[in-house]
């Protein structure tokens, strides 16, 4: 439970910096998807407690073994576990579940347990990246239509651009937004998408397929 506490709160820690980090930025008006890589840094982060403890208590254990053979008692349960799942009695006679105390459960389940906290976070990183982008993928926003326009045309336009979208503040607003966030350019008074925004178009067209939404054209 330490490992899976630890890590709860590295997760929450670092979800209260990028909110923190990407309303900064928004009410500067930059808009970026670098602030998710502040769960990049609390991977990191949580690797190294994990692995720090980790080493810090096997080095503990082996400078000074438990008493009354618990090392041998873990043994005892890991071979009495076998024997049950394979129905062969182990040597020496039966192994009985009333043999297994609560302190030798819990010393052979630990051994398990500190590299699952990290997969409980990388876990908890996924579910919140699809929470929040779930809504955004299941609708071809304006966005996400330029670029894949801009893709398949190679450069358009603003007229051209314009054709496709009855609100011209809209689009407007759009191509300025691609723009500072580096996803397009402007080329000879017609926009094509940068390799960023390409990037982008392929992410969302997989997620899409993924999930089994329509693509678009």
């Amino acid at each position: 439970m330490l490992y899976l506490a630890l890590n709860l709160f590295i997760f929450v820690v670092c979800s209260i910096l990028h909110i923190g980090i990407h309303r900064f930025f928004a009410k500067r008006g930059i808009f970026t998807l670098k602030t998710a890589f502040i769960f990049i840094l609390g991977l990191i982060v949580s690797i190294y407690i994990t692995t720090s403890l980790t080493l810090t208590n096997s080095m503990s254990f082996r400078a000074d073994p438990p008493a009354g053979g618990a090392v041998e008692e873990s043994s005892r349960v890991l071979w009495w576990k076998i024997s049950r799942l394979s129905g062969i009695p182990p040597d020496g006679g039966d192994l009985h579940s009333s043999d297994v105390t609560s302190d030798s459960v819990g010393m052979t389940w630990n051994v398990s347990i500190p590299y699952s906290g990290i997969i409980f976070y990388i876990l908890m990183v996924g579910v919140l990246i699809i929470f929040y982008t779930t809504p955004s993928f299941s609708n071809i926003s304006p966005s996400t239509m330029i670029l894949r326009l801009l893709k398949k045309n190679g450069k358009m336009s603003y007229q051209k651009l314009s054709g496709y979208f009855s609100d011209e503040s809209l689009i407007n607003l759009r191509l300025k937004d691609l723009h500072q966030d580096g996803l397009i350019f402007l080329e000879k008074d017609k926009f094509k998408v940068t390799p960023k925004g390409n990037r982008i178009v392929k992410t969302i067209d997989f997620y899409r397929k993924l999930f089994g939404w329509s693509v678009g054209g």
